[in-house]
């Protein structure tokens, strides 16, 4: 897996998440575009996609991140927030 760095998205203005949330509440189905080609997102990406569309519908800001199934300590540092040290006396 590549490793790239956390993309953060600030949150909505109520004008612009009022028609998302809308949108979400009306439909089930989510078909993504690029570059003007339709793809059907599997079941699991399709619910990674309409959480983190929900979230931004909501006002929330939000942060998105690949994870490995195993991190080191300063991975999981970084990704909670805190300092090295800090998770290191945590555990």
């Amino acid at each position: 897996m590549t490793a790239r760095s956390p993309r953060s998205a600030a949150a909505l203005s109520p004008e612009q998440a009022a028609p998302l949330r809308r949108a979400l509440a009306a439909s089930g189905d989510v078909t993504v575009f690029v570059d003007g080609t339709a793809h059907r997102l599997p079941d699991e990406a399709q619910a990674a996609v309409v959480d983190l569309l929900a979230r931004l519908s909501d006002g929330d800001a939000v942060q998105v991140t690949s994870v490995a199934e195993l991190l080191t300590t300063s991975q999981a540092a970084d990704l909670a927030g805190i300092s090295h040290s800090y998770l290191r006396k945590l555990t």
